[in-house]
């Protein structure tokens, strides 16, 4: 699973308050997000919102579709595709 430093809609100063919960990949912020509690969960962990982490859920889905390596995701970001 890719790091979730490679997810670019965390602002840095959550993406530091996600690796202090013990969330470093992508796989685990998948886990954590996957219902409408944990991600609420998630978001008053991190001073978050709920809409933030499903964007982030989001994002994280994404990078994680098989065959889909870091030059199309920052094509995907670069094309502003969501």
């Amino acid at each position: 699973m890719p790091p979730i430093t490679e997810l670019t809609r965390i602002e840095p100063v959550h993406l530091n308050r996600l690796e202090r919960q013990g969330i470093f990949t992508t796989g685990l912020l998948l886990e954590v997000s996957e219902t409408t509690t944990r991600r609420q969960y998630l978001a008053d962990q991190v001073d978050a919102t709920p809409n933030d982490v499903l964007s982030w859920r989001d994002e994280a889905l994404m990078l994680n579709l098989a065959g889909f390596r870091e030059d199309e995701h920052q094509l995907m970001i670069q094309a502003r595709i969501e």
